[in-house]
């Protein structure tokens, strides 16, 4: 067992492994509660907005939901509002972004909800210079964590081994107060509890082997009826693509497919796999444009949720927040709003009075469970569509997912049902929103009006 001399329990210094926007996120609000903050970061620090080695997923299309924008701006409210254009565009999603799914389109109004198409390196870089200002943050790059330390006892963690790939190499021992692992999906934390001889979390997780492939590209200067193409298969079709602006006059092209139908890099498979989607504006959308990067492929196997809200005795010391507590298929965008979400539980934690630290973890992950069930059975309801994605299918699935099914059919035509739906899309209102008394009557108007049509 590793131990660490010399931590206190009070609020003197805050540990962050991993410096991706959970991490920084973490940072801003720790940095109002501690005197000190640091955070580790495996990658150098980047000179530019670039994609970087830690983040795969850096150069593939990435959303802000509007619940997200609004716990951003609070902590930063010039961000938004500053951030040059090249790297962050908005669109009304009723209005803007043009969504096929279920074999139909969504109906085109004002819905008054933001959608935030991100360049993630530009963000990202963006945010961190913010963070990296405050006067009590700082940042160890180019090195990683390598295991956690443990009191005496055993039962609280006081901090994190750190190994530096610059300064001569080697390990130190780092001791804190608080540590939140930040370190995203491949989170080592469960083994380094079991190493403590501590319990660790149990999982969830959800097989569905998605693959995506993405390009920017330069669009013609041609008058388009679309900001934004959002294309999402209906089972037992696997193929989804998605056309996000960053700039004035650049996209990011994503093609993704389900239970391993991945699509190619090549340009002649790429261009091909975009025609086999069930409508036709992606495929236009290439013949005409002029490609500014090769196609980067990313696998993601499965959604992935680790319950450390149930963990007894759980740990004092350590939270986890973002990709490391609950990953989930990519595709929906929603990763980067519950990093947001996860940052204001452990603000919510750290702001109750008296708060020792064992009830601070404990408040944190039941919070961050919390603010994760929603997204968690968006994502994973959908992909249970697929009979062949394997993983606990909860009660009820099979019942909801046809409610469902018939919400996305009546929102081709009906702007309330669309709007209702937008509104638990963005994390604004919770599911229950699509079964209040006037949803279900309006599904069924629609069945009627298309079975009348039919006929």
């Amino acid at each position: 067992m590793s131990k660490a001399v010399g931590s206190t329990r009070g609020r003197d210094h805050a540990l962050v492994l991993g410096g991706s926007i959970a991490g920084l996120l973490a940072a801003r609000v720790l940095a109002e509660r501690f005197a000190r903050v640091t955070v580790v970061e495996r990658d150098p620090l980047p000179r530019d907005a670039e994609p970087r080695k830690g983040v795969p997923q850096g150069r593939h299309v990435h959303v802000l939901l509007a619940r997200g924008q609004q716990i951003v701006e609070r902590w930063f409210p010039d961000l938004l509002a500053t951030l040059p254009s090249d790297g962050l565009v908005g669109a009304d999603t009723g209005e803007q972004f043009f969504w096929h799914h279920f074999g139909c389109w969504k109906t085109r109004f004002r819905s008054g909800i933001r959608m935030l198409f991100v360049y993630r390196p530009h963000f990202e870089a963006e945010v961190a210079r913010r963070v990296l200002a405050l006067p009590n943050v700082d940042m160890i790059a180019g090195a990683e964590a390598r295991g956690l330390l443990a009191d005496g006892e055993g039962r609280r963690v006081v901090g994190a081994r750190v190994a530096r790939s610059t300064e001569g190499g080697g390990t130190e021992d780092i001791a804190a107060d608080l540590v939140v692992d930040a370190t995203g999906r491949g989170s080592q934390t469960p083994q380094w509890l079991r190493e403590l001889g501590l319990p660790a979390p149990r999982e969830s997780e959800v097989e569905i082997h998605v693959g995506y492939s993405s390009r920017i590209y330069r669009f013609q200067p041609e008058p388009r009826p679309w900001q934004s193409l959002f294309v999402v298969p209906r089972p037992p079709d696997t193929r989804a693509a998605a056309v996000f602006p960053i700039g004035p006059d650049r996209w990011v092209v994503t093609l993704a497919g389900w239970l391993a139908d991945y699509p190619p890099v090549d340009p002649d498979g790429y261009l091909g796999f975009a025609r086999s989607l069930p409508v036709p504006e992606v495929a236009a959308a290439l013949e005409g444009a002029s490609p500014l990067t090769s196609a980067v492929p990313h696998r993601f196997p499965s959604s992935r949720r680790r319950h450390y809200e149930r963990l007894r005795p759980a740990p004092e010391g350590l939270v986890v927040m973002g990709d490391a507590l609950c990953s989930f298929n990519p595709v929906y965008g929603q990763g980067m709003t519950l990093a947001t979400l996860h940052a204001q539980a452990l603000e919510e934690s750290l702001g109750r009075a008296g708060t020792t630290p064992a009830d601070l973890c404990r408040r944190y992950h039941r919070l961050a469970a919390k603010a994760s069930d929603v997204p968690w059975q968006l994502a994973t309801g959908e992909d249970f569509r697929y009979a062949k994605a394997k993983g606990r299918r909860p009660f009820g699935t099979r019942w909801v997912n046809a409610y469902v099914g018939r919400v996305h059919l009546a929102a081709s035509s009906d702007p309330a049902v669309a709007q209702a739906f937008f509104r638990v899309l963005h994390l604004l209102s919770p599911p229950a929103l699509l079964f209040r008394p006037d949803i279900p009557f309006r599904l069924l108007r629609h069945a009627l009006r298309g079975s009348a049509e039919r006929e």
